[in-house]
């Protein structure tokens, strides 16, 4: 098992986020974390990737407690890609992707040729080696997406240039694809899938995007209110029932004649006053 949550509670001033939380996570799973708007994800990410103590519960890596790893440590095994990036200053897109190999140099260290070399192994990963001189404010925001998963590759790179992350490896997105277009995000999960197989990368990603989590996603947790309403595989999990039970809203969930993924449509919002039909 390459990661396991167990028990995970966290309160901010005593006002409850998440209450119990429980699962485990095997090596090249590509895991889901679905659920409505303040339902505990982000926390439960931030969690994970050691931003945030719990309040009571463990999360274990390769069975070894999390609170027990050095900070730098962690950072070489996880990497978190946040929801929105904020730079107080404009770098160029190489400049971001080499702040992922903060980890692996020491206190007054510079980026080496290796380190260089690893960033735009990186960007070529993700589609944006051909960018890498643009600066990023001027990107698209699935471009500026691309750019900080790169970046966060980097950061699972071992310094042996030699080597590429793997399976021992765990990248964490937060809502993913929030800000992106259609077109985007259709590009964002095959990407996602690739290197998953490529790889061998461990993939933990929040999103209230069903489609998305059924087309990229092996296994689900379902939050509520920072309670799990199921956990399992993604065709098990993704019912009518347990999606009413999220997000109080009637589905049809069917199989997708041409990719063969399960696709949710909504019909009908279970709060009469505020009806919707689609």
């Amino acid at each position: 098992m390459l990661l396991k949550i167990n028990e995970l509670s966290f309160a901010y001033n005593r006002s409850s986020v998440l209450n119990g939380v429980t699962f485990e996570v095997r090596p090249r799973q590509r895991v889901g974390i679905i659920g409505p708007n303040g339902s505990g994800k982000t926390t439960l990410l931030q969690l994970i990737a050691g931003l945030i103590k719990p309040t009571s519960g463990d999360i274990f890596l390769e069975n070894k407690q999390l609170k027990s790893e050095a900070r730098k440590a962690l950072a070489r095994r996880m990497a978190l890609v946040p929801q929105e990036t904020h730079l107080a200053f404009d770098y160029s897109v190489l400049e971001i992707t080499l702040m992922g190999r903060y980890p692996h140099l020491g206190a007054l260290s510079l980026e080496g040729p290796d380190d260089i070399s690893i960033a735009y192994r990186a960007l070529r990963e993700t589609g944006m080696e051909g960018l890498a001189s643009r600066q990023f404010a001027s990107l698209s925001g699935g471009e500026k997406q691309r750019v900080i998963i790169a970046s966060a590759l980097a950061q699972l790179t071992p310094t042996e240039y030699s080597k590429k992350p793997s399976e021992d490896f765990i990248l964490l997105l937060d809502e993913p694809t929030a800000s992106l277009d259609l077109g985007y995000q259709l590009k964002f999960a095959a990407m996602l899938k690739s290197l998953n197989i490529r790889l061998g990368i461990t993939t933990i990603m929040s999103t209230h995007d069903l489609n998305l989590a059924a087309a990229v996603c092996d296994q689900l947790v379902l939050l509520k209110a920072g309670h799990v309403v199921s956990i399992g595989q993604t065709e098990a999990v993704l019912t009518p029932a347990n999606i009413r039970r999220l997000f109080e809203v009637e589905v049809n969930v069917q199989r997708h004649a041409t990719n063969g993924h399960l696709t949710i449509v909504p019909s009908r919002c279970l709060d009469e006053s505020e009806p919707f039909l689609l």
